[in-house]
């Protein structure tokens, strides 16, 4: 069987040996973004496997369960962390939530099938498609040369992309364009999850006063 490795030896970038072809083959070392399964489980009951770059992963978790409706707030959540494994698991990378008894939330429509994609496959019915967010009242003014800045700003701080070339980030900035919190993921969607599990830890939820910027394609 193959094992899964230990979610404390697993980092966002690992160098390995990578072959370039031009006149003639080559190999050398090189950065490479990590990618590797996290499985869910809600009360020690397996829910999904996110396919994710390793880092901040109870973040991950909180910002998964936040956008599919499972929580409402941090005061949802008991505890989030590595699940206690059976010496018939496969590895490390298990992730258990235990929610309150009275959480707010409500389980998704559908069956917590988790892949690359926006978010609409899986669901069971049109209806089911349906965004259920609360209404933006932010009375926030951003510059247009501060809106301008903030790719760069972006860019500056992916120190994975800059070593790999291979992730997307999402950055969470004020309307003068500070950086406050960013998280790079090989998934996009990965990305904006962390730093909606953070602010959820924060207490900063719903980010009325801040300006998000992601990578592009």
């Amino acid at each position: 069987m193959t094992r899964v490795p230990a979610e404390s030896n697993l980092q966002p970038a690992v160098q390995t040996p990578v072959e370039r072809f031009a006149e003639s083959v080559t190999c050398k070392q090189d950065w490479i973004a990590s990618e590797a399964p996290l499985e869910v489980r809600i009360g020690n009951t397996p829910m999904t496997v996110l396919m994710r770059t390793p880092g901040n992963d109870d973040e991950l978790v909180r910002g998964f369960l936040y956008g599919e409706g499972a929580i409402k707030s941090e005061g949802d959540v008991l505890s989030i962390g590595p699940s206690h494994l059976s010496p018939e698991d496969v590895g490390g990378s298990v992730i258990n939530a235990q929610l309150t008894a009275g959480h707010k939330g409500g389980f998704p429509d559908r069956a917590f099938y988790s892949n690359a994609s926006c978010g609409v496959c899986g669901k069971k019915t049109i209806p089911s498609l349906e965004v259920k967010g609360a209404i933006a009242s932010s009375q926030i003014r951003v510059s247009r040369s501060t809106i301008e800045s903030l790719p760069d700003r972006l860019r500056d701080a992916q120190t994975t992309f800059a070593k790999t070339g291979g992730v997307h980030a999402s950055g969470l900035f004020t309307s003068d364009g500070r950086l406050v919190v960013l998280r790079e993921d090989v998934g996009r969607h990965n990305a904006l999850d962390k730093i909606v599990g953070w602010a959820m830890m924060q207490r900063k939820l719903p980010l009325s006063d801040y300006v998000l910027m992601v990578s592009g394609v």
